[in-house]
């Protein structure tokens, strides 16, 4: 259920001074209902009943998980691959301990990006 947002009557006021003698009998409507300020925008309203589901709270995790961590992680995790592949060219035994050690660590980072997507999944089936 997606919450329906309504005009602060501050700013319905100043649309219906610009809009005066216009059709705007639909703003006078919105601002019949109890609004709730949310902190975040106050220049919007939200309806009471709007939002709080546990499955829109779960799907924002789910999108926030799939669509900001993950790609980031695996960037992170290319990045230091690539910094070790480059590393490992370098002739001093030293620069190539080092570059191995951060092969090792991207694949490690990989590893872990892969072992929380498949832990969020059966954490995710095991309790709807």
């Amino acid at each position: 259920m997606i919450p329906m947002i309504y005009w602060h009557p501050i700013l319905a006021a100043a649309v219906l001074r610009v809009l005066r003698g216009l059709p705007a009998l639909h703003l006078v409507g919105w601002l019949a209902d109890a609004p709730i300020p949310n902190p975040l925008f106050p220049l919007a309203i939200v309806v009471a009943g709007g939002g709080g589901d546990a499955t829109t709270i779960t799907q924002f995790f789910k999108n926030l998980y799939d669509n900001g961590i993950k790609p980031v992680a695996y960037a992170v995790a290319l990045f230091f691959f690539a910094w070790g592949a480059i590393g490992l060219m370098f002739p001093h035994e030293r620069s190539q301990d080092h570059a191995k050690a951060a092969l090792y660590r991207a694949l490690g980072g990989l590893a872990l990006v892969l072992l929380a997507t498949a832990i969020s999944s059966i954490i995710n089936n095991a309790a709807p």
